[in-house]
């Protein structure tokens, strides 16, 4: 929840709030409204909060520049001084000060009350945030109840998200323990800001741990900007922390939501197995754009069972790595020379473990349609493992 500072001055024109100093602060995010009236209750302060004060806490040892100070210290975005009869105005160190930190202040009457004021600022600081539930709820229907159209259609459109234009969506996953910490809820609002001020027509939202960006009426080649933007801010905000991402198919409407969800999700699966070389856009994947789209398990456990599943059973049972060689064979091209160099071993070790692979399945291994075969078994078991 955040708005900028100018927006919540526009709000509250007609309450005579006028600002003397640091007017190159103006375009800050303000998170809430905070009353501090001592070097104590500055303490309390989180950062991005702007500050009323009407001066009650001052004394001859505390002075106002000395709670200017204070509150800019602990990163307010500014402070709203209720001129009266205990300041009956503000001196030029204070405005100076505001200046050079481009911490706006401002002043307002004493027959103005800031009870008033701090209630309309909160209202426009938390109204952000019911927009923002209410398009994260609607999405997540489209997302998993894509038949009852009721449930987004209308709502999204009334958010000026329109059914009729292309969508896609965006899966970023990192390790998290809670979803309910400060850190991941600080993540997540930080790239709401980012995004929905350079393209807003997006939506970014929590769901179950996962976070999700849905874009809306964009060619290709700006969802390509607008992803590897999307990383590259991720990866500014968690440093080092590792974290996958998955980036569905542009859809033909709202309605189709859920294939580009479910496809950014099994990148994110591959993306975990090592498989993908770092790619992420499902338009980048090749076989595996053929593949994330079989929605029957049995048909791909039959195949699995007919194909590498007996060598996988024998591996476990032998302790021997089979499985190994013959993924090496295959990304060698059948190519035993280059699949010995591969393992370091000799020759004779892998002709000897080609043998017993071929006896295991009962297939010829040097023919190009078994190799498809088994290399087509290989890329569904890192998708969707046995079972």
């Amino acid at each position: 929840m955040a708005v900028l500072l100018s927006e919540l001055i526009k709000e509250t024109r007609n309450m005579d709030i006028v600002l003397l100093a640091g007017k190159e602060g103006l375009n800050k995010n303000v998170t809430w409204a905070h009353m501090v009236e001592t070097e104590e209750a500055s303490t309390f302060l989180f950062g991005k909060e702007i500050v009323f004060t009407t001066g009650l806490g001052l004394n001859e040892n505390f002075h106002l520049i000395d709670l200017i100070k204070c509150i800019h210290k602990k990163e307010s975005v500014g402070i709203v001084v209720n001129t009266g009869p205990f300041v009956d105005h503000v001196d030029d160190e204070c405005l100076r000060y505001c200046d050079e930190h481009s911490l706006p202040l401002f002043t307002v009457p004493w027959r103005i009350q800031l009870a008033q004021i701090m209630k309309k600022f909160c209202f426009y600081i938390t109204k952000p945030d019911q927009k923002d539930f209410e398009i994260a709820g609607a999405f997540k229907n489209a997302l998993h109840f894509p038949e009852q159209q009721e449930l987004y259609v209308v709502p999204l459109s009334n958010r000026g998200f329109s059914s009729n234009v292309c969508y896609a969506v965006t899966v970023l996953g990192y390790e998290i323990h809670d979803t309910d910490t400060p850190d991941y809820h600080s993540f997540v609002t930080r790239m709401r800001a980012y995004l929905q001020y350079k393209y807003p027509q997006t939506a970014i939202f929590d769901n179950e741990g996962e976070i999700v960006l849905v874009t809306a009426g964009v060619t290709e080649e700006e969802l390509r900007e607008i992803t590897e933007n999307l990383r590259l801010k991720t990866r500014e905000i968690l440093g080092k922390l590792p974290f996958d991402m998955g980036v569905g198919r542009l859809t033909k409407s709202i309605r189709c939501l859920y294939k580009s969800y479910n496809q950014a999700r099994a990148i994110i699966r591959l993306s975990r197995k090592n498989v993908l070389n770092g790619k992420y856009f499902y338009s980048d994947l090749g076989l595996y754009r053929l593949l994330i789209g079989i929605e029957d398990r049995d048909v791909i456990n039959d195949y699995l069972d007919k194909t590498i599943m007996p060598i996988l059973r024998y591996d476990k049972e032998a302790g021997s790595n089979l499985t190994e060689t013959l993924s090496c064979y295959l990304k060698n091209n059948g190519s035993v020379k280059d699949t010995s160099e591969e393992l370091f071993v000799h020759r004779n070790t892998t002709n000897y473990k080609i043998n017993k692979i071929e006896e295991l399945i009962g297939e010829d291994l040097s023919l190009l349609e078994n190799r498809t075969q088994f290399s087509l078994a290989f890329a569904l078991y890192d998708m969707f493992g046995g079972g």
